[in-house]
């Protein structure tokens, strides 16, 4: 065989074994940001950036209300949460999540997410809200923490960030951008563990 030929064969075999990786990569990537929310369509409820889901299977109203405890005391893994209601029709809780937008050996940049569930259960089916999405910098939040002492650091709604691109910083590009992403990520995870736990 000539080195034309060979150098030829080698190009050709090195280009299919990039394109199935290419190829892999994409339907891998895809699948892991697989959630009915995406960056590009933000839903606003008078003036309040509010998410919702319609889950609906084969299961009791019962065996939804038992999957979801499971799944929040299981599952779910937030930096906090605590019950605001919990009745047999509809439960509401508080969650605190905790987002790393971006780390290195100098600098972390993260953000604290408060936001509320309600689940409200039906025969087959469970409808999700999230709502009262608030957002405070990873250090004000850590410091407040520590302390019983009210420092009144800034928070930012849901809007301010995801719609508004309130919150800047001088050496980090697009971090309202930055945070939505990380938000919206964290959501669809919510949506695609809870559907393996309601949809039978």
């Amino acid at each position: 065989m000539s080195d034309n030929a060979s150098q030829f064969l080698t190009k050709k075999s090195t280009f299919v074994t990039l394109s199935i990786f290419l190829l892999w990569l994409i339907t891998a990537t895809g699948y892991a940001q697989f959630g009915p929310f995406t960056t590009d369509s933000i839903p606003v409820v008078e003036d309040e950036v509010v998410f919702t889901y319609h889950f609906k299977g084969n299961l009791s109203k019962e065996e939804i209300h038992t999957r979801m405890h499971y799944y929040l005391d299981r599952e779910l893994d937030p930096y906090s949460g605590a019950f605001l209601k919990n009745t047999r029709d509809s439960v509401v809780c508080q969650i605190i999540d905790y987002l790393e937008i971006e780390s290195n050996l100098l600098h972390v940049f993260g953000m604290y997410m408060t936001y509320d569930m309600k689940f409200v259960f039906k025969e087959g089916s469970c409808d999700l809200t999230i709502s009262h999405i608030i957002f405070m910098e990873k250090s004000h939040f850590e410091k407040q923490e520590k302390t019983s002492r009210e420092f009144y650091f800034q928070e930012f709604t849901g809007k301010e960030i995801m719609i508004d691109k309130s919150y800047t910083q001088l050496l980090r590009r697009e971090a309202s951008d930055k945070i939505t992403d990380a938000a919206i990520k964290r959501l669809n995870e919510i949506v695609r563990n809870l559907r393996t736990y309601f949809v039978d």
